[in-house]
Formats: structure tokens, C-alpha cells, sequence
């Protein structure tokens, strides 16, 4: 019984873990196009440091703050969530193997 509610859950975490990444890949790939057309450069630094995102990068491009904002949190909530998925899914299968 608790064998099968593991396999589930990993199942499902795999499934969740799927669309998430497609999701966000939509989502940033929009507005990547979006920043690439309008020739907008910043650094993988500045996605990650907001602050550093604000004083640099808004500032130089302001009519397009709305979408580089959205890309960036797209980037870093999507590697927060397959992190999450990532964990969930070795604790299932860690649990898994050592009830075999």
C-alpha cells in the first residue's frame, strides 16, 4: 500500500516537475524573444542579483521593465520549482529503494 502511494507520488512529482518546465519555458522564451527583438543585453548576474538588475539594467532600458522583469522571475522561479520537484522526487525514490 505504501509502495504504491509512493510510485504515485512520484509519478506525480515527474508529471508536475514536466509542466512546470514547459510552462515556464513558454512563458521566458516569449519574453526572451520580446528582449532579444528590442536588443536588450544584461547579464545571467543580473537575473540572479536584483538589485544589481535594478541599478544597471532597468534604468538603461525603462520601456521595457515589465518584460525583462518577467523573464528574470520566470528564470528563477522555474529553477526554484524544479529544485523543489528535483527533492521531492529523489525523497520518493530514496524511500522507495530502501523499502526494497
Amino acid at each position: 500500500m505504501l509502495e504504491n502511494t509512493l510510485i504515485s507520488c512520484t509519478i506525480i512529482s515527474f508529471v508536475c516537475l514536466f509542466a512546470v518546465v514547459v510552462y515556464f519555458r513558454i512563458k521566458v522564451l516569449k519574453a526572451y524573444g520580446i528582449l532579444i527583438r528590442n536588443r536588450v543585453q544584461f547579464d545571467i548576474a543580473h537575473i540572479f542579483n536584483k538589485k544589481r538588475m535594478e541599478e544597471e539594467i532597468l534604468g538603461k532600458y525603462p520601456a521595457h521593465e515589465k518584460t525583462i522583469r518577467d523573464f528574470a522571475f520566470g528564470i528563477r522561479f522555474s529553477m526554484s520549482m524544479v529544485t523543489v520537484f528535483m527533492v521531492l522526487i529523489s525523497l520518493f525514490a530514496g524511500v522507495l529503494m530502501y523499502l526494497k
